[in-house]
């Protein structure tokens, strides 16, 4: 009866720590930051860009040298679009729209992004000081720099074209 007791003891002192142990989800997504972060990807949480959602996702920014700024937009996936945005590519739809017309090579980038993207991606924007992402995390870290390879193609395409001079 007391090795009983002490096992129920035992159980009851381990049973907490077990709930301090990453779920094998949290490890996937500390790998996929981290190996965000070694490509120049800067990540963190923020409010999603669909107007009724609550709570946050990540958002992986790469920023713009400082005195090469980028051009203001947003695109939205077809999940979130609305009909009354304006279409840009494969359903995506732009909520905010460049004020100029981008370059020749930013275009094509851009116009070949959605089809690459796939449905884990929220959105895509950009303002004067960085490329962003909204997205789930839906890869693992070895699959991250054939992912973010096109994005980084099109920050450097962007880069140097605000839509004020």
């Amino acid at each position: 009866m007391s090795w009983l007791v002490i096992a129920g003891v035992m159980a009851m002192l381990v049973a907490p720590l077990m709930w301090l142990k990453p779920s094998p989800r949290q490890k996937r997504l500390v790998a996929l930051r981290g190996e965000a972060r070694k490509l120049g990807i800067e990540v963190k949480m923020d409010v999603s860009p669909a107007h009724q959602a609550k709570g946050l996702v990540a958002v992986y920014r790469w920023p713009y040298p400082g005195s090469r700024p980028g051009p203001d937009f947003m695109l939205v996936s077809p999940d979130l679009a609305s009909p009354a945005l304006k279409v840009f590519s494969d359903g995506w739809c732009w909520r905010t729209e460049p004020l100029r017309p981008l370059p020749e090579p930013a275009q094509r980038l851009l116009s070949r992004l959605p089809a690459h993207l796939g449905d884990s991606v929220l959105a895509i924007g950009s303002s004067r000081s960085a490329l962003t992402l909204w997205w789930d995390e839906a890869l693992y870290a070895q699959q991250l720099p054939a992912f973010v390879e096109p994005l980084a193609e099109l920050r450097d395409a962007l880069e140097g074209c605000p839509d004020q001079r």
